[in-house]
């Protein structure tokens, strides 16, 4: 299971760690850097359904051990039947990184 994850961390840098219970949703945004990164990481959450839109924004500067998986932050919201959310991710560090991943729920 490890090998696993290191390999989808190797391949893409930058993914999303999702868990659904019920209509609770998790999602831990991930990392894996080949080097050291004094980095920034902003996060932005669209939520759309019958009851409207929502936004919410993250955003922070973080560490990064190279070679190590690192969780930037942890989200969790409810989705009712007809709601769907897009997540933005971009983590950069104003020099050699600049990366981007979008997560859309549910798939």
């Amino acid at each position: 299971m490890i090998s696993i994850l290191l390999a989808a961390a190797i391949s893409q840098p930058l993914w999303f760690d999702n868990q659904q219970h019920g209509q609770i949703y998790v999602v831990t945004p991930m990392v894996h850097l080949q080097t050291d990164c004094q980095c920034d990481y902003r996060l932005k959450m669209l939520k759309t359904g019958i009851s409207g839109t929502s936004t919410s924004v993250q955003q922070s500067a973080v560490t990064i051990a190279a070679n190590t998986d690192v969780a930037l932050t942890r989200i969790s919201f409810n989705l009712q039947q007809g709601d769907r959310v897009q997540i933005y991710l971009s983590l950069n560090d104003g020099k050699q990184v600049s990366l981007e991943n979008t997560l859309n729920l549910p798939k």
